[in-house]
């Protein structure tokens, strides 16, 4: 198993055991302190976790497809810090990183890109009523004190905001990012 062998050779501060999708165990690392277990339930992260681990752990992680039997994902996460400069070492990595698989993923023609843009903001308004101010604002508010309510401190922000642009009568600004305008 090329991830197994690719592990042995970058984990030497620190261990863990792996279970691989088939039940088998590795034993990863030195055999020092900090130590855990590590169950992954489908086969395919052994190639995914090659190729992005800093994007697959924590969604295998997630999605329960990498599971903690023993020790914490805080050690696990300990073990993988302490040894990344030795991944950045090898030959596979270098190459995956020349070929930067996640361009490949960036492509975004204009279909897919409306079909993005559909799925995230194309939804009821009455679900951002749910959680939003009247105004619709989703960024940070602005509470000058506790007793400050969300719609004031919204509006107190986009006053903030306005004072420190030095705004005058008559101009305008696009604030993209924070809500629906106000």
């Amino acid at each position: 198993m090329l991830f197994v062998n690719l592990l042995k050779t970058v984990v030497q501060d620190g261990s863990f055991d792996l279970v691989d999708s088939r039940g088998k165990i590795h034993n990863i690392g030195d055999g020092s302190r900090p130590t855990c277990k590590v169950k992954l339930w489908r086969r395919k992260l052994d190639f995914s976790l090659i190729l992005n681990p800093a994007l697959t752990v924590p969604e295998a992680y997630m999605n329960g497809t990498l599971t903690m039997e023993e020790g914490t994902i805080y050690d696990f996460l300990e073990i993988a810090a302490r040894n990344f400069r030795q991944l950045e070492k090898t030959l596979l990595y270098r190459l995956i990183r020349i070929f930067d698989f996640k361009n490949f993923r960036q492509y975004n023609p204009i279909k897919t890109a409306c079909d993005n843009v559909a799925h995230h903001y194309d939804l009821s308004g009455n679900l951002y009523e749910l959680f939003l101010d009247a105004d619709r604002q989703y960024s940070c508010a602005y509470f000058p004190d506790e007793e400050t309510d969300l719609a004031t401190a919204q509006l107190l922000k986009k006053r903030h905001i306005a004072a420190k642009l030095r705004l005058a009568p008559g101009q305008n600004i696009l604030d993209i990012g924070s809500g629906w305008g106000g």
